[in-house]
């Protein structure tokens, strides 16, 4: 009774990023997600002291490696799919859902059969393929999901036989249509990387402005248009009249580096309220790297650990598809970006 007792208050941990950190370290991450996943099988409260429900902790868990490995280890996963597609395919009353309607011509006053003709058929062919297009676009924001989309389907390659298949005959333009604007959007999206102040994605709806409807250029071939790139000032001088500017002008030698990270902290918040033209990141960057490697190794969060690892050993391992295609692709954006 009292292993449970103990594995049921090493789960609270699961919910902070710290004690995550503490689960993985200890090896009790498989042990704690089991003893979720059993009480889930139950019908049980995730935890006996827990106030937040499975779908928190699940997220919290399943936001490192380590915690989605232990989700589908002991097994979490395969019993949250399968309830889903229990639900979906009979509901929760064990009836099914669906079923077949030999009579498809109904009155427009009958209400109830309506209902069930929008559930049985839901989406015109058109509006099916931009709904596809706009689930692989959230699909896109995740970068193992699209890497392993890619390597799998060659998405990017199809995309473009899309816009290509859809040009008009008599001026040679790419026709402007949902599909064509979800399309690039996708596009764009995944071959351009950085913020909102280094690319500019395409809208996926058309302009209320008569003149140009869509000002954005479409392409069925790589490389991205240079419009789409954003360029960044970067000013050859880092000197600037703002307090946090001033701060990282100072030399940091002579301060306990933990006590410089501290004061770092509090006056980039206080910039981030009173100034945040002041920022600056790539100078924020380069210092803090800088101090954090005058920490003695006791003192790191993520401690660096001896690597035996010889260059013989790198070169014979094979990689993935997956992992070559993560590995060339975002060295390979960057570098065109600088181009554009």
């Amino acid at each position: 009774m009292w292993e449970q007792t103990l594995v049921d208050l090493l789960l609270n941990f699961a919910g902070t990023p710290k004690g995550l950190l503490l689960l993985q370290q200890t090896g009790a991450m498989n042990e704690a997600v089991a003893y979720m996943n059993g009480r889930y099988t139950q019908k049980l409260q995730v935890s006996k002291t827990e106030k937040f429900g499975y779908g928190f902790m699940v997220t919290q868990v399943a936001s490192t490696s380590p915690g989605v490995m232990a989700l589908e280890n002991t097994g979490f996963i395969q019993a949250l799919l399968h309830e889903l597609w229990s639900v979906l395919e009979c509901g929760r009353d064990d009836q099914p859902c669906f079923g077949s309607n030999s009579h498809q011509a109904h009155s427009i006053d009958d209400r109830p059969a309506q209902k069930r003709c929008q559930v049985t058929f839901p989406f015109q062919p058109e509006q099916t393929q931009v709904f596809g297009l706009r689930l692989l676009n959230v699909m896109s924001t995740c970068l193992d999901s699209w890497l392993l989309l890619e390597t799998q389907y060659k998405l990017w390659d199809f995309l473009l036989d899309e816009q290509n298949s859809n040009r008009n005959d008599e001026n040679g333009e790419i026709m402007i249509d949902h599909m064509s604007l979800e399309r690039n959007h996708i596009l764009v999206r995944t071959n351009v990387i950085g913020g909102p102040t280094e690319r500019t994605l395409p809208a996926r709806s058309l302009s209320e402005d008569s003149g140009k409807v869509y000002p954005w250029r479409m392409f069925s071939s790589f490389p991205v248009p240079k419009e789409y790139f954003t360029t960044v000032n970067r000013s050859s001088s880092g000197k600037t009249d703002s307090a946090f500017g001033e701060f990282l002008e100072k030399p940091s030698d002579g301060m306990n580096p933990t006590e410089w990270l501290k004061l770092c902290q509090d006056t980039f918040c206080h910039e981030l309220k009173s100034n945040p033209e002041g920022v600056q990141g790539k100078e924020l960057l380069e210092k803090v790297l800088a101090v954090q490697q005058q920490i003695p190794d006791e003192y790191q969060t993520f401690p660096l650990k001896p690597c035996k690892v010889t260059d013989a050993t790198l070169k014979g391992r094979k990689l993935s598809n997956m992992q070559t295609l993560g590995s060339k692709w975002p060295f390979g954006k960057i570098v065109q970006s600088h181009i554009q």
